[in-house]
């Protein structure tokens, strides 16, 4: 990466690398700072996203900052452009939020994270764009399902190679397909609200700055979808994993955590942002987002990876899937 582009176009003092951020098998994702003092967050498109939905991402991202909503400042160019394109790749630049990260085994700060969510949502059901038809990201069927067919399928495309037809956990893995087809059959989709949602609201993707407020810091997966789904998607992450230290990962808990459940989703019942079918549906969507919640963290829908505890996780998910706590919530609406 060429520093002295992005200087040029963002007419930023000698900008200079102080952390490389990016993941293996990631995109570039770096900590600058320039020689004013300003910090800056250069962030790559994420390869899911098509150059012709990337706008979509930062047309939600420019809206959320100019209304005041819980995201980071974006940079714009000196032309004037929210993203630049350099060498065939486009990029973004965000102002750095200095804070600190949120620990799903603390209610409150779970309870925070639903506090910014509503307000994200609220705000984002004021936004508008032409690609309200669900057909944008393309790839969301393999990336970011959250529609009936594509739960279904993206379940079945992430196990079903990876366990053996005559084994014990086959047996399992029939019953959690049973258990995702009858709950799919369950949800009233065609009465849920639909509007622009975050699209992967989990605490890895929020911080709270050093004013204490949290900010949403990862967009790529904004999308037209069920409002629902943010709430169900955010409590599941907060009810179901806890991390661990010192290695710095997410490991699944034996049961939903009842009290971080309530406090992710006590700020959106608060909002006024789950009407009677929302509230009588989420279960439904809970057992549902428990399910892609675990495929995304054990990396089951990246096809390359092995992993070995397969055959304990679907029994897993099948005792969650089944156990889903009642969810206290005053009915709006």
């Amino acid at each position: 990466m060429d520093l002295s582009a992005i200087a040029a176009a963002y007419r930023l003092p000698d900008p200079v690398l102080v952390e490389d951020l990016t993941r293996p098998g990631e995109v570039l994702t770096w900590h600058l700072r320039d020689a004013a003092g300003g910090e800056h967050l250069l962030k790559e498109k994420v390869a899911m996203l098509q150059p012709s939905e990337f706008p979509l991402h930062i047309a939600m991202h420019v809206h959320q900052h100019t209304s005041g909503g819980p995201v980071a400042p974006l940079r714009r160019t000196a032309s004037g452009e929210p993203w630049i394109m350099l060498s065939g790749q486009l990029y973004e630049l965000q102002g750095w939020v200095t804070g600190t990260r949120l620990d799903h085994d603390q209610p409150a700060d779970a309870f925070a994270f639903g506090e910014s969510l509503a307000e994200f949502l609220r705000l984002a059901a004021g936004f508008r764009a032409p690609q309200s038809d669900w057909l944008t990201p393309a790839s969301r069927p393999l990336c970011c399902p959250d529609r009936p067919v594509e739960i279904a399928a993206y379940i079945h495309w992430s196990l079903d190679g990876r366990i053996a037809p005559s084994s014990r956990a086959a047996t399992e893995l029939r019953r959690l397909h049973e258990r995702v087809g009858h709950t799919v059959r369950e949800i009233p989709w065609e009465r849920l609200p639909a509007q622009f949602i975050h699209g992967d609201p989990a605490a890895d993707n929020a911080i709270r700055d050093v004013d204490g407020r949290v900010l949403m810091i990862d967009l790529d997966e904004t999308r037209w979808s069920y409002r629902v789904w943010d709430g169900a998607r955010a409590a599941a992450y907060f009810a179901l994993f806890t991390r661990e230290w010192p290695e710095d990962a997410l490991h699944l808990r034996e049961d939903w955590s009842r009290e971080a459940l309530e406090a992710t989703l006590g700020p959106l019942f608060a909002s006024g942002l789950m009407n009677r079918t929302e509230t009588a549906c989420l279960p439904h969507l809970l057992a549902l987002a428990c399910s892609l919640a675990v495929i995304a963290e054990y990396d089951l829908d990246v096809p390359a990876l092995r992993c070995a505890s397969v055959d304990r996780l679907v029994h897993h998910l099948l005792h969650l899937m089944a156990t889903v706590p009642p969810v206290a919530g005053e009915k709006t609406g």
